[in-house]
């Protein structure tokens, strides 16, 4: 949500942007720590480092393009992290 602000809200300032990259910044950062740490879902996990990685590059130069990739990347994590297993079938 953080990142989707950034590039819609045209009322926002770069200090009001740079804020809400850098907290979707620290926010994708807790999650892949907390992910990491207990093993889970790395698949969604290289996808958060991936995002990450564009946050932090969108911090430096805000381009619409890296925020977008970013969104993205996130939309793999989110979609890998709620993926559900196959279902069985019945005998």
């Amino acid at each position: 949500d953080f990142l989707q602000t950034s590039i819609t809200e045209s009322s926002l300032g770069k200090e009001e942007t740079r804020a809400l990259l850098e907290r979707a910044n620290n926010e994708t950062g807790d999650s892949i720590m907390v992910l990491a740490g207990a093993g889970l879902h790395p698949v969604a996990v290289s996808h958060l480092k991936e995002a990450k990685k564009f946050i932090q590059e969108a911090i430096k130069k805000p381009k619409r393009a890296l925020i977008n990739q970013a969104i993205r990347a996130l939309e793999f994590a989110r979609d890998d992290f709620f993926e559900l297993p196959a279902q069985t079938q019945k005998r």
